[in-house]
């Protein structure tokens, strides 16, 4: 077995709160950097970022940027990801996702430096979310899973509930299950996972391939997304997502001490 390695495409700093607080959209630099490895090692065609389901997004869609907020709420790791993977890849929005304190929630959101945040509304400020909702300041999406009794809510900026109602009528549409948020955020943190993007698509995989997802929006957007979960880790259903992509032969991706794919070639292993 021999190896090579490919120009450097990190995946470790792709949605990394540790950056700064700040975490810009590094889906994309992932998903292409593991394209043109299987494109060089099994000869994939390279069709492009939204390969198979463009024909319905607009130029002005496709150059608008959404601002995501990860608040330090439990899960918040796995609700910004889950998030800023439907709205790339499910939606056409390009995606900053910024790290906020609880805090700076209910300032970011009404001012509108953030666009969404799908845990705005927790039990302890329901007399602020609900003032905020009434004064048209912020729209709320509805409960986005439950505590116990207590619904934790998201929220969005007027602004983008203009310019993204398909995506907001989605978000409305989601509720989660607090066990599936758990057990995602479990196997991050305990497995020293590198790129929050892969908690989305544990989350979206894993839970709700042929469950919950697919009613939350319209069949184009969830085949976009399904596309793209299946061309990034090359997993089958009812097979699970465990952090491990595969190659076009279905041969595991390895990756450098910084994160860059490695191009490994199994060729003598069937010899």
């Amino acid at each position: 077995m021999t190896t090579t390695r490919t120009k450097k495409f990190p995946l470790s700093g792709l949605f990394s709160a540790r950056m700064a607080g700040r975490l810009r959209s590094g889906y994309l630099l992932g998903i292409i950097g593991l394209v043109l490895v299987a494109a060089v090692a099994g000869g994939a065609k390279c069709e492009g970022r939204f390969s198979g389901g463009t024909d319905d997004f607009t130029e002005e869609r496709l150059e608008t940027s959404i601002v995501i907020g990860q608040s330090d709420a439990d899960y918040s790791l796995t609700l910004a990801a889950v998030a800023a993977y439907m709205a790339e890849y499910a939606f056409g929005f390009q995606v900053e996702v910024v790290a906020l304190s609880a805090g700076e929630v209910q300032t970011a959101i009404e001012s509108g430096r953030v666009d969404l945040v799908l845990d705005a509304g927790q039990p302890e400020n329901a007399e602020w979310f609900g003032a905020a909702v009434a004064s048209g300041t912020i729209i709320s999406t509805g409960a986005t899973y439950f505590e116990g009794d207590l619904p934790v809510s998201g929220a969005v900026s007027p602004r983008l509930s203009e310019m993204g109602a398909d995506f907001v009528a989605a978000l409305t549409v989601m509720e989660l299950l607090q066990p599936r948020l758990e057990e995602t955020e479990t196997w991050w943190h305990e497995n020293d996972i590198d790129g929050e993007f892969r908690a989305a698509i544990y989350f979206l995989w894993n839970f709700n391939y042929e469950d919950d997802w697919k009613s939350w929006m319209p069949w184009n957007p969830a085949e976009r997304l399904r596309q793209q979960l299946e061309r990034f880790a090359k997993v089958r259903y009812p097979d699970l997502y465990d952090g491990i992509e595969f190659d076009e032969r279905f041969n595991p991706i390895v990756y450098d001490e910084n994160g860059a794919p490695i191009i490994v070639d199994y060729s003598d292993d069937d010899e």
